[in-house]
């Protein structure tokens, strides 16, 4: 898949889009390019979304960081890729003001509506130096 999103890029693909629930406005879940890669919990395509120039930490202090939504979703796999690539692991939003750890233990206990189990993305966060 990774030889797919690298021609899409070779094409113009941009980088910078984003996606929102009513494709219009941004919010502070609007998913931009960075944040489906992490979604997708797939190795290897953080970094050639940021060899394009995305910046690793988002820079709106609204917005949730990548390490945030891997936790939010249990990307164990993009955990690792992002702590090899430096993220700020305990990060907090305005608008979610909780680390990725924490984002991801309380899904893995079920105390969130969307219950998940985490317990590989909870040990990586951890493995990564993340906090509650």
């Amino acid at each position: 898949m990774r030889p797919v999103v690298e021609r899409l890029i070779e094409l113009g693909a941009d980088v910078h889009e984003y996606d929102s629930w009513d494709k219009t406005t941004r919010s502070n879940l609007s998913c931009d390019v960075l944040g489906i890669a992490v979604k997708s919990n797939t190795a290897g395509y953080i970094d050639l979304i940021l060899e394009n120039g995305v910046e690793l930490e988002q820079k709106d202090p609204a917005k949730m960081s990548a390490a945030a939504f891997a936790g939010f979703f249990g990307s164990d796999l993009a955990v690792k890729e992002l702590c090899d690539l430096g993220a700020d692991m305990n990060r907090k939003s305005t608008s979610f003001p909780y680390t990725a750890l924490r984002m991801a233990n309380d899904r893995n206990n079920g105390n969130h509506q969307w219950y998940g189990n985490f317990p590989e993305t909870v040990q990586a966060l951890k493995d990564c130096g993340g906090h509650m």
